[in-house]
């Protein structure tokens, strides 16, 4: 028996089957996941090395050429590029496909641990990464605060708000743009520092060994047990100007008498505005199996309860770019097309046809056909983006030729008896 034979000696047994295909791809489409592009990784590496103050001549020679000699015999290897830039160098390693790129990771960073020893001591130690492209950040937002320096704002953000961000559901990594960051500098007046017999590494031993909290036992009673910590942590300016380096006699020498100890900011190297204000920029990563669009709901969530509980401080969250809303604007564009094309195709069978019987098999034939792909979407692991949303776009068009076709020609012949 064929298959158009069993559709049409047993109807109920076909009705049961498509509703269960329908059910099970409504089920399966709330458990997909939506992200701005499918998810996969190109076979290319990256190796990036810092090379400051050195001309373009001297990175290809110091810093390029020796990476790519070491790296160019790594196993699948298909092409090495280098770049070679003022103070900086960067590799390019593309492997053939099919290749695994986490095995190739590991044996680049192999071979680098090998090369770093040859590189120049100035240099930065080699950045390996992969080339990822669902690594852009989903939110991009800018934190303000109106009755709060700038310096105090970061400290708020490093030590409170960042910790409640990242604890979200989904959330993998925050990236800060810009900000005041505090730094205690501590200029050494080198002929004071002379005169007493001390040398940098001696300041710096000191401050390093000065500087240090850690558990130094426990002590217990017949009814209790406390845990003893030594604190030795600065709270202060001036209890690090007050360190004592070393004690000669009676008279120590402290960190203050050999150099001038201040409370300041970090170089800038990034600034973000708001309308002129200065702000905070945090670029907000998802985890690579976690939802688009519910990551970024559940994040704006926490934005708002961040921004009620500081609002003392005037902290503002503004969401400059959200990736899961054009996520979303293609699932309704999807959506509306499918709407489109079973009303058109409708109307056009109920006036050419002149049959209410034929426009209802079109308004249940293409939705059925469209929602059962969800199905096969969930069990191949496959997510709702870009790519995957103008597929169904393109295959509601064949679906409205086929059905016109098809519908067409069983009229026929049912009046040709």
């Amino acid at each position: 028996m064929t298959l158009t034979e069993l559709s049409i000696k047993r109807p109920s047994f076909i009705i049961v089957i498509f509703t269960i295909l329908i059910g099970g791809g409504m089920l399966c489409y709330q458990q997909l996941s939506y992200e701005l592009m499918p998810d996969f990784s190109p076979p290319v590496l990256t190796v990036t090395t810092t090379y400051p103050g050195a001309s373009p001549a001297t990175v290809e020679s110091q810093v390029s050429k020796p990476l790519e000699d070491g790296l160019s015999g790594i196993e699948n290897l298909s092409e090495v590029t280098t770049f070679s830039l003022e103070n900086a160098s960067i590799v390019l390693l593309e492997f053939k496909d099919g290749v695994d790129i986490n095995l190739a990771l590991q044996e680049a960073q192999r071979k680098i641990n090998t090369i770093e020893a040859i590189l120049p001591d100035n240099s930065s130690r080699p950045v390996l990464a992969k080339i990822e492209p669902n690594a852009t950040p989903v939110l991009q937002v800018i934190a303000t605060a109106d009755k709060v320096n700038g310096k105090d704002f970061m400290t708020l953000m490093d030590d409170q708000i960042l910790p409640q961000i990242k604890q979200v559901s989904g959330v993998a990594e925050v990236q800060v743009i810009g900000g005041e960051k505090r730094e205690i500098r501590v200029n050494v007046d080198k002929e004071k520092l002379k005169s007493y017999g001390l040398t940098l590494a001696n300041v710096n031993q000191a401050i390093a060994s000065s500087n240090v909290e850690f558990p130094t036992g426990k002590v217990k009673s017949n009814k209790e047990q406390m845990t003893v910590r030594l604190s030795g942590k600065f709270q202060s300016v001036e209890d690090i100007r007050k360190m004592i380096l070393f004690s000669n006699g009676n008279s120590p020498v402290r960190l203050g008498d050999v150099a001038d100890v201040s409370d300041g900011n970090t170089d800038q190297l990034s600034l973000c505005r708001l309308n002129g204000q200065e702000g905070i920029g945090l670029r907000i990563k998802k985890q690579s199996d976690a939802n688009a669009v519910t990551m970024s709901e559940l994040t704006r969530q926490r934005l708002d309860e961040l921004q009620k509980k500081y609002q003392d401080l005037g902290v503002k969250f503004t969401v400059a770019t959200d990736t899961s809303t054009v996520t979303m604007e293609s699932v309704n564009a999807v959506l509306h097309d499918l709407e489109l094309a079973i009303f058109l195709v409708a109307l056009v069978m109920l006036l050419f046809l002149h049959t209410l019987r034929n426009a209802f098999i079109v308004l249940i034939s293409i939705p059925a056909s469209l929602i059962t792909t969800f199905i096969a979407m969930y069990a191949l692991g496959y997510t709702l983006n870009l790519m995957t949303l103008l597929a169904m776009s393109l295959v509601i068009g064949i679906l409205v030729d086929d059905s016109i076709v098809v519908l067409e020609n069983i009229y026929r012949h049912l009046q040709m008896g």
